[in-house]
């Protein structure tokens, strides 16, 4: 009989300070924002209100250039073909830039993924790679664009690259080789 009665306690001691903890929660997820929750908001708060032209490149401190960094990261070799000297594979191609233009206030929401037509109407780096024979690029789901409070910008796409890099494969399996996608 007292096992139960102090196993009641417990439970009400418990269940009092969940409830408490549910409580403080809910209060914090009713607090006001500012700031898009949303990227349909983003689209309506920063790009509309703000007039954003994605045809003009960031203004950087002193006008300089915008840095761009940008990693290819490769997944899968798809094939060789040595007579032709070229190389197929498949990964992700990110890049990552500030856009001081697209800041936001991040009470809502602390980065924001934009895809489809929001993401095109965005400032877009162009990288050049020289010894490129095709692109593709797979702009379903494999593909996105998040923005931070700050205005910070990172892009993946998930790609399939072509590219020409003369191999002699006639010692193999006795050899190494380095691609040069550049």
């Amino acid at each position: 009989m007292w096992t139960a009665r102090l196993l009641a306690v417990l439970a009400a001691a418990v269940g009092a300070e969940a409830a408490a903890e549910c409580a403080a929660l809910d209060d914090a997820s009713l607090a006001p924002c500012a700031g898009p929750r949303s990227a349909r908001d983003f689209a309506e708060q920063v790009l509309d209100a703000t007039g954003y032209d994605g045809t003009q490149r960031p203004l950087c401190a002193g006008g300089g250039p915008v840095v761009v960094h940008v990693q290819l990261r490769l997944l899968q070799m798809n094939g060789i073909d040595q007579k032709s000297g070229f190389v197929k594979a498949s990964g992700y191609f990110r890049t990552w830039w500030a856009d001081p233009r697209l800041a936001y206030d991040g009470s809502c929401s602390d980065e924001l993924f934009l895809t489809g037509a929001d993401a095109m109407r965005l400032w877009m780096p162009d990288i050049f790679v020289r010894n490129i024979f095709a692109l593709g690029s797979a702009k379903t789901l494999a593909s996105f664009v998040r923005v931070r409070p700050d205005g910070s910008i990172f892009r993946s796409e998930q790609v399939t690259i072509t590219v020409k890099n003369p191999l002699d494969l006639g010692r193999i399996p006795y050899d190494s080789h380095e691609g040069k996608i550049v």
